[in-house]
Protein backbone atom coordinates (compact mmCIF):
# COMPACT_ATOMS: atom_id res chain seq x y z
CA UNK A 1 0.00 0.00 0.00
CA UNK A 2 1.27 3.92 -0.95
CA UNK A 3 1.68 5.90 1.66
CA UNK A 4 -1.17 8.33 0.51
CA UNK A 5 -3.39 5.96 0.22
CA UNK A 6 -2.56 4.70 4.19
CA UNK A 7 -2.93 7.98 4.77
CA UNK A 8 -6.29 8.27 3.26
CA UNK A 9 -7.30 4.79 5.12
CA UNK A 10 -6.03 5.78 8.89
CA UNK A 11 -8.43 9.56 7.73
CA UNK A 12 -11.52 7.00 7.27
CA UNK A 13 -10.88 5.25 10.24
CA UNK A 14 -10.06 7.93 12.46
CA UNK A 15 -13.52 9.30 11.27
CA UNK A 16 -15.35 6.54 12.57
CA UNK A 17 -13.61 6.53 15.59
CA UNK A 18 -14.51 10.46 15.92
CA UNK A 19 -18.38 9.68 15.40
CA UNK A 20 -18.42 7.19 17.61
CA UNK A 21 -16.31 8.77 20.64
CA UNK A 22 -18.92 12.13 20.05
CA UNK A 23 -21.95 10.09 19.72
CA UNK A 24 -24.73 11.05 19.71
CA UNK A 25 -23.72 14.52 18.13
CA UNK A 26 -23.34 12.66 14.27
CA UNK A 27 -27.20 12.27 14.12
CA UNK A 28 -28.58 15.18 16.69
CA UNK A 29 -29.56 17.79 14.26
CA UNK A 30 -30.58 21.42 15.25
CA UNK A 31 -32.79 20.24 17.45
CA UNK A 32 -31.11 18.71 20.02
CA UNK A 33 -27.89 19.75 22.22
CA UNK A 34 -25.62 16.78 22.68
CA UNK A 35 -23.36 17.66 25.40
CA UNK A 36 -23.31 18.19 29.53
CA UNK A 37 -22.55 21.26 30.86
CA UNK A 38 -23.75 24.91 31.06
CA UNK A 39 -21.09 26.21 28.67
CA UNK A 40 -22.40 24.24 26.40
CA UNK A 41 -25.13 26.85 26.03
CA UNK A 42 -22.65 29.57 26.41
CA UNK A 43 -20.46 28.07 23.60
CA UNK A 44 -24.04 27.88 20.99
CA UNK A 45 -24.61 31.85 21.87
CA UNK A 46 -21.11 32.28 20.75
CA UNK A 47 -21.57 30.85 17.25
CA UNK A 48 -24.78 32.76 16.65
CA UNK A 49 -23.21 36.24 18.22
CA UNK A 50 -20.23 35.84 16.20
CA UNK A 51 -22.10 35.82 12.46
CA UNK A 52 -23.65 39.40 13.94
CA UNK A 53 -20.49 40.63 15.29
CA UNK A 54 -19.61 44.14 13.58
CA UNK A 55 -15.37 44.73 12.63
CA UNK A 56 -15.29 46.88 15.56
CA UNK A 57 -15.85 43.95 18.06
CA UNK A 58 -19.00 45.25 19.32
CA UNK A 59 -22.12 43.17 19.57
CA UNK A 60 -25.24 45.25 19.39
CA UNK A 61 -27.72 42.84 20.96
CA UNK A 62 -26.67 42.56 24.53
CA UNK A 63 -25.39 44.90 27.23
CA UNK A 64 -28.40 47.05 26.31
CA UNK A 65 -28.58 49.54 25.50
CA UNK A 66 -24.93 50.68 24.72
CA UNK A 67 -23.78 46.96 23.12
CA UNK A 68 -21.18 44.68 24.57
CA UNK A 69 -17.44 44.78 23.24
CA UNK A 70 -15.65 41.41 22.51
CA UNK A 71 -12.92 42.20 20.68
CA UNK A 72 -11.22 39.52 22.85
CA UNK A 73 -13.03 36.46 21.89
CA UNK A 74 -12.14 32.83 23.09
CA UNK A 75 -11.58 31.57 19.87
CA UNK A 76 -11.26 33.54 16.70
CA UNK A 77 -10.95 30.14 14.94
CA UNK A 78 -14.90 29.26 16.09
CA UNK A 79 -15.62 32.82 15.36
CA UNK A 80 -14.54 32.21 11.79
CA UNK A 81 -16.06 28.87 10.99
CA UNK A 82 -19.42 30.73 12.18
CA UNK A 83 -19.43 33.49 10.27
CA UNK A 84 -18.83 31.01 7.08
CA UNK A 85 -21.81 29.20 7.64
CA UNK A 86 -24.59 31.42 8.10
CA UNK A 87 -26.97 28.93 7.08
CA UNK A 88 -26.28 25.98 9.37
CA UNK A 89 -28.34 26.43 12.85
CA UNK A 90 -26.02 27.26 15.54
CA UNK A 91 -26.79 23.99 18.00
CA UNK A 92 -26.65 22.02 14.15
CA UNK A 93 -23.28 23.74 13.48
CA UNK A 94 -22.37 22.54 17.70
CA UNK A 95 -23.08 18.94 16.92
CA UNK A 96 -20.89 18.88 13.44
CA UNK A 97 -18.10 20.24 15.15
CA UNK A 98 -17.90 17.79 17.92
CA UNK A 99 -17.10 15.19 15.27
CA UNK A 100 -14.96 17.10 12.96
CA UNK A 101 -13.02 18.35 15.93
CA UNK A 102 -12.12 14.90 17.31
CA UNK A 103 -11.28 13.71 13.88
CA UNK A 104 -9.04 16.59 12.84
CA UNK A 105 -7.39 16.47 16.43
CA UNK A 106 -6.86 12.55 15.75
CA UNK A 107 -5.55 13.49 12.10
CA UNK A 108 -3.58 16.15 12.93
CA UNK A 109 -1.93 13.80 16.41
CA UNK A 110 -1.61 10.87 14.01
CA UNK A 111 0.55 12.71 10.98
CA UNK A 112 2.01 14.20 13.71
CA UNK A 113 3.37 10.73 14.90
CA UNK A 114 3.67 9.52 11.41
CA UNK A 115 6.02 12.56 10.55
CA UNK A 116 8.10 11.56 14.38
CA UNK A 117 8.69 7.80 12.59
CA UNK A 118 5.82 6.18 13.42
CA UNK A 119 4.73 4.06 10.91
CA UNK A 120 1.75 3.05 9.98
CA UNK A 121 -0.74 1.61 11.25
CA UNK A 122 0.94 2.36 14.84
CA UNK A 123 0.48 5.97 14.08
CA UNK A 124 -3.24 5.35 14.53
CA UNK A 125 -2.99 4.89 18.20
CA UNK A 126 -1.55 8.27 18.49
CA UNK A 127 -4.38 9.96 16.71
CA UNK A 128 -7.08 7.60 18.85
CA UNK A 129 -5.13 8.22 22.11
CA UNK A 130 -5.29 12.13 21.64
CA UNK A 131 -8.48 12.38 20.25
CA UNK A 132 -9.99 10.16 22.98
CA UNK A 133 -7.82 12.04 25.75
CA UNK A 134 -9.63 13.30 29.02
CA UNK A 135 -9.18 16.87 27.95
CA UNK A 136 -10.90 15.68 24.24
CA UNK A 137 -13.36 14.80 26.50
CA UNK A 138 -13.48 17.51 28.46
CA UNK A 139 -14.43 19.59 25.39
CA UNK A 140 -16.89 17.48 24.48
CA UNK A 141 -18.86 17.77 27.39
CA UNK A 142 -18.38 21.13 28.63
CA UNK A 143 -18.94 22.48 25.58
CA UNK A 144 -15.41 23.96 25.11
CA UNK A 145 -15.61 22.27 21.16
CA UNK A 146 -13.35 24.88 19.71
CA UNK A 147 -10.44 23.08 21.69
CA UNK A 148 -10.64 20.30 19.24
CA UNK A 149 -10.56 22.36 15.97
CA UNK A 150 -6.45 22.83 16.84
CA UNK A 151 -4.17 21.01 14.10
CA UNK A 152 -1.96 23.85 14.58
CA UNK A 153 -0.41 22.32 17.83
CA UNK A 154 0.31 19.10 16.45
CA UNK A 155 1.96 20.56 13.10
CA UNK A 156 3.37 23.07 15.04
CA UNK A 157 5.11 20.34 17.17
CA UNK A 158 6.31 17.92 14.49
CA UNK A 159 7.58 21.15 11.97
CA UNK A 160 9.68 22.65 15.05
CA UNK A 161 10.92 19.28 16.26
CA UNK A 162 12.20 18.51 12.40
CA UNK A 163 13.61 22.29 12.45
CA UNK A 164 15.67 21.14 15.43
CA UNK A 165 17.33 18.27 13.92
CA UNK A 166 19.71 17.98 11.21
CA UNK A 167 18.60 18.77 8.03
CA UNK A 168 16.00 21.35 9.35
CA UNK A 169 15.31 23.97 6.45
CA UNK A 170 13.75 27.09 6.70
CA UNK A 171 10.59 25.16 5.53
CA UNK A 172 9.97 23.37 8.46
CA UNK A 173 10.39 26.29 10.62
CA UNK A 174 7.70 27.88 8.77
CA UNK A 175 5.53 25.49 9.33
CA UNK A 176 6.13 25.53 12.69
CA UNK A 177 5.49 29.51 12.88
CA UNK A 178 2.40 28.80 10.92
CA UNK A 179 1.28 26.39 13.53
CA UNK A 180 1.58 28.13 16.59
CA UNK A 181 0.09 30.78 14.87
CA UNK A 182 -3.09 28.43 14.42
CA UNK A 183 -3.16 27.66 17.79
CA UNK A 184 -2.79 30.64 19.03
CA UNK A 185 -5.72 31.66 17.05
CA UNK A 186 -8.03 28.72 17.84
CA UNK A 187 -7.23 29.60 21.63
CA UNK A 188 -4.79 31.39 23.74
CA UNK A 189 -4.16 27.98 25.80
CA UNK A 190 -3.14 26.59 22.76
CA UNK A 191 -0.58 29.42 21.75
CA UNK A 192 0.73 29.29 25.26
CA UNK A 193 0.90 25.30 24.72
CA UNK A 194 2.75 25.53 21.70
CA UNK A 195 5.15 28.41 23.07
CA UNK A 196 5.87 26.00 25.49
CA UNK A 197 6.82 23.12 23.45
CA UNK A 198 8.78 25.67 21.28
CA UNK A 199 10.66 26.97 23.84
CA UNK A 200 11.76 23.37 25.50
CA UNK A 201 12.73 21.86 22.02
CA UNK A 202 14.39 24.75 20.87
CA UNK A 203 16.30 25.40 23.58
CA UNK A 204 17.73 21.47 23.85
CA UNK A 205 18.78 22.12 20.16
CA UNK A 206 20.46 25.28 21.04
CA UNK A 207 22.18 23.34 23.08
CA UNK A 208 23.30 20.31 20.99
CA UNK A 209 24.01 23.25 18.20
CA UNK A 210 21.65 21.13 15.84
CA UNK A 211 19.15 24.35 15.66
CA UNK A 212 20.48 26.19 12.41
CA UNK A 213 19.46 30.24 11.79
CA UNK A 214 17.54 30.04 9.13
CA UNK A 215 14.50 27.60 10.51
CA UNK A 216 14.70 29.62 13.94
CA UNK A 217 14.43 32.66 11.92
CA UNK A 218 11.90 31.54 9.54
CA UNK A 219 9.66 30.56 12.48
CA UNK A 220 10.43 33.62 14.46
CA UNK A 221 9.18 35.92 11.64
CA UNK A 222 5.96 33.91 10.65
CA UNK A 223 5.14 33.65 14.45
CA UNK A 224 5.25 37.20 14.92
CA UNK A 225 3.29 37.68 11.79
CA UNK A 226 0.70 35.89 12.46
CA UNK A 227 0.73 36.74 16.46
CA UNK A 228 1.21 40.44 16.43
CA UNK A 229 -2.44 40.89 15.64
CA UNK A 230 -3.81 38.51 18.18
CA UNK A 231 -2.01 40.06 21.09
CA UNK A 232 -3.58 43.57 19.23
CA UNK A 233 -6.59 42.22 19.46
CA UNK A 234 -6.09 40.77 23.33
CA UNK A 235 -4.89 43.98 24.49
CA UNK A 236 -7.80 46.41 22.69
CA UNK A 237 -10.12 44.00 24.70
CA UNK A 238 -11.68 43.33 27.85
CA UNK A 239 -11.59 40.76 29.63
CA UNK A 240 -9.41 39.40 32.83
CA UNK A 241 -11.54 37.75 36.04
CA UNK A 242 -8.66 39.11 38.32
CA UNK A 243 -9.09 35.61 40.03
CA UNK A 244 -5.47 34.72 39.81
CA UNK A 245 -4.45 30.82 38.94
CA UNK A 246 -7.33 28.22 40.22
CA UNK A 247 -6.18 24.85 40.84
CA UNK A 248 -6.53 22.20 38.17
CA UNK A 249 -9.39 20.31 40.66
CA UNK A 250 -7.54 17.28 41.80
CA UNK A 251 -3.77 17.69 41.51
CA UNK A 252 -1.85 14.08 40.75
CA UNK A 253 -5.85 13.08 40.55
CA UNK A 254 -6.18 15.10 37.28
CA UNK A 255 -4.43 12.42 35.59
CA UNK A 256 -6.73 9.62 36.90
CA UNK A 257 -9.34 7.66 34.84
CA UNK A 258 -13.06 10.39 35.08
CA UNK A 259 -15.36 8.75 37.86
CA UNK A 260 -18.50 9.85 38.48
CA UNK A 261 -17.49 12.65 40.70
CA UNK A 262 -15.82 14.39 37.83
CA UNK A 263 -19.20 14.73 35.61
CA UNK A 264 -21.79 15.75 39.03
CA UNK A 265 -20.37 19.16 39.53
CA UNK A 266 -20.70 21.05 36.23
CA UNK A 267 -17.77 20.34 34.83
CA UNK A 268 -15.88 17.56 33.70
CA UNK A 269 -12.01 18.18 34.28
CA UNK A 270 -9.78 15.29 33.60
CA UNK A 271 -6.27 15.28 31.90
CA UNK A 272 -6.42 11.48 32.11
CA UNK A 273 -4.87 9.67 29.14
CA UNK A 274 -5.23 6.11 27.96
CA UNK A 275 -3.47 3.53 29.78
CA UNK A 276 -1.99 2.10 26.79
CA UNK A 277 -0.35 5.20 25.08
CA UNK A 278 0.80 5.67 28.62
CA UNK A 279 2.51 2.71 29.13
CA UNK A 280 4.05 3.10 25.60
CA UNK A 281 5.54 6.51 26.36
CA UNK A 282 7.28 5.67 29.23
CA UNK A 283 9.26 2.92 27.68
CA UNK A 284 10.87 5.56 25.63
CA UNK A 285 13.75 6.00 27.52
CA UNK A 286 14.38 1.87 26.84
CA UNK A 287 12.86 1.61 23.22
CA UNK A 288 14.30 4.88 21.64
CA UNK A 289 17.34 5.70 23.60
CA UNK A 290 19.58 5.94 20.90
CA UNK A 291 16.87 7.74 18.56
CA UNK A 292 17.69 11.45 17.87
CA UNK A 293 15.11 14.04 19.09
CA UNK A 294 13.19 11.68 22.14
CA UNK A 295 14.82 13.48 24.73
CA UNK A 296 13.66 16.81 23.93
CA UNK A 297 10.05 15.96 23.69
CA UNK A 298 9.83 13.95 26.70
CA UNK A 299 10.94 16.83 28.52
CA UNK A 300 8.33 19.37 27.11
CA UNK A 301 5.77 16.87 27.74
CA UNK A 302 7.02 16.35 31.09
CA UNK A 303 7.19 20.57 31.51
CA UNK A 304 3.33 20.75 30.47
CA UNK A 305 2.44 17.43 32.43
CA UNK A 306 4.21 19.63 35.59
CA UNK A 307 1.97 22.58 34.77
CA UNK A 308 -0.93 20.64 34.55
CA UNK A 309 -0.95 19.97 38.28
CA UNK A 310 -1.29 23.48 39.37
CA UNK A 311 0.24 26.06 41.39
CA UNK A 312 0.20 23.75 44.65
CA UNK A 313 0.46 20.07 45.91
CA UNK A 314 -1.48 20.26 49.00
CA UNK A 315 -0.32 17.13 51.59
CA UNK A 316 -2.46 16.12 54.01
CA UNK A 317 -0.81 17.28 57.00
CA UNK A 318 1.78 20.46 56.35
CA UNK A 319 2.44 23.17 54.26
CA UNK A 320 1.49 23.11 50.40
CA UNK A 321 4.37 22.55 47.94
CA UNK A 322 4.07 25.11 45.39
CA UNK A 323 4.84 24.25 41.42
CA UNK A 324 5.67 26.08 38.65
CA UNK A 325 2.44 27.08 37.67
CA UNK A 326 2.63 29.78 41.01
CA UNK A 327 4.59 31.62 38.93
CA UNK A 328 1.69 32.04 36.12
CA UNK A 329 0.80 34.32 38.79
CA UNK A 330 3.82 36.83 38.24
CA UNK A 331 3.06 36.65 34.48
CA UNK A 332 -0.10 36.42 33.96
CA UNK A 333 -1.94 39.26 37.00
CA UNK A 334 -4.78 39.30 35.84
CA UNK A 335 -5.64 35.27 36.05
CA UNK A 336 -6.16 34.76 32.28
CA UNK A 337 -5.07 31.71 32.37
CA UNK A 338 -7.02 29.90 35.16
CA UNK A 339 -7.26 26.31 34.42
CA UNK A 340 -4.05 24.85 34.50
CA UNK A 341 -5.31 21.30 33.33
CA UNK A 342 -5.63 22.56 29.77
CA UNK A 343 -1.24 22.89 29.95
CA UNK A 344 -1.90 18.97 29.70
CA UNK A 345 -2.98 19.50 25.68
CA UNK A 346 1.23 19.63 25.17
CA UNK A 347 1.62 16.51 27.21
CA UNK A 348 -1.30 14.14 26.06
CA UNK A 349 0.24 15.30 21.93
CA UNK A 350 3.63 14.34 23.34
CA UNK A 351 3.05 11.07 24.99
CA UNK A 352 0.53 9.80 22.13
CA UNK A 353 3.61 10.49 19.41
CA UNK A 354 5.82 9.03 21.39
CA UNK A 355 3.87 5.77 22.68
CA UNK A 356 2.95 5.44 18.84
CA UNK A 357 6.46 5.53 17.79
CA UNK A 358 7.28 2.40 20.85
CA UNK A 359 4.62 0.89 19.61
CA UNK A 360 6.25 0.75 16.13
CA UNK A 361 9.97 -0.06 17.22
CA UNK A 362 8.30 -3.40 19.17
CA UNK A 363 6.54 -4.05 16.41
CA UNK A 364 9.43 -5.00 14.38
CA UNK A 365 9.89 -7.49 17.09
CA UNK A 366 6.53 -9.15 17.37
CA UNK A 367 4.46 -7.98 15.04
CA UNK A 368 1.68 -10.18 15.90
CA UNK A 369 1.73 -9.37 19.34
CA UNK A 370 1.43 -5.66 18.86
CA UNK A 371 -1.72 -6.17 17.55
CA UNK A 372 -3.03 -6.50 20.59
CA UNK A 373 -2.70 -2.86 21.34
CA UNK A 374 -5.71 -1.81 19.36
CA UNK A 375 -7.89 -3.63 21.29
CA UNK A 376 -6.50 -2.87 24.53
CA UNK A 377 -6.38 0.99 23.49
CA UNK A 378 -10.88 0.53 22.67
CA UNK A 379 -11.29 -0.37 25.53
CA UNK A 380 -9.26 2.29 27.40
CA UNK A 381 -11.44 5.16 25.89
CA UNK A 382 -14.42 3.34 25.76
CA UNK A 383 -14.69 1.62 29.25
CA UNK A 384 -11.85 4.16 30.86
CA UNK A 385 -12.17 7.07 29.55
CA UNK A 386 -16.06 6.86 29.27
CA UNK A 387 -16.80 7.67 25.98
CA UNK A 388 -19.13 8.51 24.64
CA UNK A 389 -21.38 6.93 27.23
CA UNK A 390 -21.16 10.29 29.57
CA UNK A 391 -22.62 12.34 26.70
CA UNK A 392 -26.23 13.80 27.45
CA UNK A 393 -28.68 15.07 24.85
CA UNK A 394 -31.06 17.94 25.58
CA UNK A 395 -33.80 19.56 23.60
CA UNK A 396 -32.86 23.22 22.04
CA UNK A 397 -34.79 25.89 22.14
CA UNK A 398 -36.18 28.88 24.23
CA UNK A 399 -39.10 29.00 26.01
CA UNK A 400 -41.94 30.23 23.64
CA UNK A 401 -43.08 32.89 26.19
CA UNK A 402 -40.29 35.36 24.86
CA UNK A 403 -41.76 35.39 21.42
CA UNK A 404 -44.22 37.95 23.14
CA UNK A 405 -41.55 40.61 23.45
CA UNK A 406 -41.67 43.35 21.67
CA UNK A 407 -38.89 43.41 18.73
CA UNK A 408 -35.72 46.19 18.61
CA UNK A 409 -36.37 46.44 22.95
CA UNK A 410 -34.24 44.89 25.70
CA UNK A 411 -35.45 41.75 27.71
CA UNK A 412 -34.18 42.10 30.93
CA UNK A 413 -34.40 38.65 32.37
CA UNK A 414 -35.04 38.80 36.60
CA UNK A 415 -32.92 36.48 38.39
CA UNK A 416 -31.94 35.51 41.82
CA UNK A 417 -29.00 37.98 43.23
CA UNK A 418 -25.37 36.07 42.91
CA UNK A 419 -23.92 34.57 46.50
CA UNK A 420 -20.58 36.86 47.34
CA UNK A 421 -17.68 34.88 46.59
CA UNK A 422 -19.82 31.96 44.07
CA UNK A 423 -19.81 32.79 40.99
CA UNK A 424 -21.04 29.53 39.33
CA UNK A 425 -24.32 29.98 39.57
CA UNK A 426 -24.41 32.98 38.00
CA UNK A 427 -22.48 31.75 35.40
CA UNK A 428 -24.99 29.27 34.88
CA UNK A 429 -27.38 31.18 34.75
CA UNK A 430 -25.92 33.47 32.31
CA UNK A 431 -25.01 30.56 29.91
CA UNK A 432 -29.14 29.79 29.70
CA UNK A 433 -30.65 33.39 29.10
CA UNK A 434 -27.89 34.05 26.49
CA UNK A 435 -28.51 30.47 24.67
CA UNK A 436 -32.30 31.31 24.91
CA UNK A 437 -31.58 34.43 22.83
CA UNK A 438 -30.53 32.24 20.11
CA UNK A 439 -34.05 31.33 19.15
CA UNK A 440 -35.74 34.58 20.32
CA UNK A 441 -32.93 37.33 18.97
CA UNK A 442 -34.51 39.98 21.37
CA UNK A 443 -31.38 42.33 22.69
CA UNK A 444 -30.11 40.79 26.27
CA UNK A 445 -29.01 43.52 29.33
CA UNK A 446 -25.90 40.88 29.66
CA UNK A 447 -22.42 40.94 28.85
CA UNK A 448 -22.70 36.91 27.88
CA UNK A 449 -18.73 36.72 27.69
CA UNK A 450 -17.66 37.48 31.07
CA UNK A 451 -19.41 35.51 33.54
CA UNK A 452 -18.27 37.37 36.48
CA UNK A 453 -20.79 39.17 38.66
CA UNK A 454 -18.74 42.38 38.16
CA UNK A 455 -19.17 42.61 34.75
CA UNK A 456 -22.71 41.59 34.05
CA UNK A 457 -24.80 44.91 33.42
CA UNK A 458 -28.23 43.22 34.16
CA UNK A 459 -27.45 43.03 38.03
CA UNK A 460 -27.31 46.66 37.95
CA UNK A 461 -30.31 46.78 35.76
CA UNK A 462 -32.11 44.57 38.21
CA UNK A 463 -31.52 46.54 41.07
CA UNK A 464 -32.69 49.95 39.58
CA UNK A 465 -35.92 48.12 38.37
CA UNK A 466 -36.29 46.88 41.65
CA UNK A 467 -36.15 50.20 43.45
CA UNK A 468 -38.53 51.87 40.38
CA UNK A 469 -40.97 49.35 40.76
CA UNK A 470 -41.48 50.08 44.78
CA UNK A 471 -41.50 54.04 44.35
CA UNK A 472 -44.23 53.45 41.42
CA UNK A 473 -41.75 54.27 38.59
CA UNK A 474 -41.08 51.20 36.91
CA UNK A 475 -42.93 51.89 33.70
CA UNK A 476 -40.65 54.90 33.20
CA UNK A 477 -38.05 53.46 33.92
CA UNK A 478 -38.18 50.78 31.14
CA UNK A 479 -38.90 53.57 28.62
CA UNK A 480 -35.90 55.20 29.78
CA UNK A 481 -34.04 51.89 29.50
CA UNK A 482 -35.68 50.66 26.27
CA UNK A 483 -36.20 47.44 27.70
CA UNK A 484 -39.79 46.22 26.32
CA UNK A 485 -40.09 43.22 28.68
CA UNK A 486 -39.42 41.57 32.29
CA UNK A 487 -38.69 37.94 32.02
CA UNK A 488 -39.23 36.27 35.57
CA UNK A 489 -37.94 33.03 36.17
CA UNK A 490 -40.14 32.27 39.49
CA UNK A 491 -38.92 28.77 40.01
CA UNK A 492 -35.31 30.13 40.83
CA UNK A 493 -36.77 32.29 43.86
CA UNK A 494 -37.90 31.53 47.37
CA UNK A 495 -42.10 31.14 47.60
CA UNK A 496 -42.43 34.54 49.18
CA UNK A 497 -39.93 36.20 46.76
CA UNK A 498 -41.51 34.78 43.81
CA UNK A 499 -45.09 35.86 44.99
CA UNK A 500 -43.95 40.05 45.82
CA UNK A 501 -42.14 40.06 42.36
CA UNK A 502 -45.39 38.57 40.57
CA UNK A 503 -46.97 41.60 42.43
CA UNK A 504 -45.15 44.11 41.57
CA UNK A 505 -44.85 43.42 38.02
CA UNK A 506 -48.41 42.96 37.66
CA UNK A 507 -48.43 46.75 38.19
CA UNK A 508 -47.09 46.95 34.83
CA UNK A 509 -48.44 44.12 32.77
CA UNK A 510 -51.59 42.37 34.82
CA UNK A 511 -51.41 39.18 31.77
CA UNK A 512 -48.17 37.83 31.58
CA UNK A 513 -47.55 35.26 29.16
CA UNK A 514 -46.70 32.70 30.73
CA UNK A 515 -44.78 29.10 29.07
CA UNK A 516 -43.49 25.93 30.57
CA UNK A 517 -41.43 24.30 28.12
CA UNK A 518 -37.74 23.66 27.50
CA UNK A 519 -37.97 22.67 31.22
CA UNK A 520 -38.41 26.44 32.52
CA UNK A 521 -41.47 28.21 33.81
CA UNK A 522 -41.15 31.74 32.08
CA UNK A 523 -43.46 34.65 32.81
CA UNK A 524 -43.29 37.63 30.29
CA UNK A 525 -44.18 40.90 31.55
CA UNK A 526 -44.54 43.41 28.83
CA UNK A 527 -44.01 47.23 29.76
CA UNK A 528 -46.97 49.48 28.76
CA UNK A 529 -47.52 49.94 25.46
CA UNK A 530 -47.25 53.92 25.60
CA UNK A 531 -44.44 53.89 27.57
CA UNK A 532 -41.85 52.65 25.54
CA UNK A 533 -40.44 54.16 22.69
Amino acid sequence: MTEARRALLHAALLLVGAVGLSWPAAVAGADTMVGRHFDLQGTIWFISMARRLGADGLDPLTGWPGGASYARLDSFTLALIARLSPGVPAVQLHNLLQVIGVWLTALAAERCAAGMGARGPWSLLAGLSYGGSGLAASALLEGHVYHLLDPGLPLCLWAWWRAGLPGGRPAHGALAGLGFGLALWTTAYHGVVAAILVGVIGMAALLRRELRPGPALTALGVALLMGAPYVALFSAGEGGSGAGVAPPGGGLLSFAPPSPAVDADGHSLSAHLPATIGALAALSPLVLGRAPGWGRLAAAGALCAVLTLGPTLSPPRGAPTYLPAALLGLVDPAGHFRFPLRFAWGSALIAAALGARVAAALALRAPRAALALFPLLLVDLVFWGGMPARQRSAPAGAPTSYAAAPEGLGVLDLLPAPIAGQDEPAARQQALVCSYQVWHQRPLLDDCIRPQPAHNPRLAATAALLAALESGDGAAWLAEARIGAVALHPDLFSPGDAARLRAALAGLDPAPVVSVDQGTLVELYRAPAGDTP
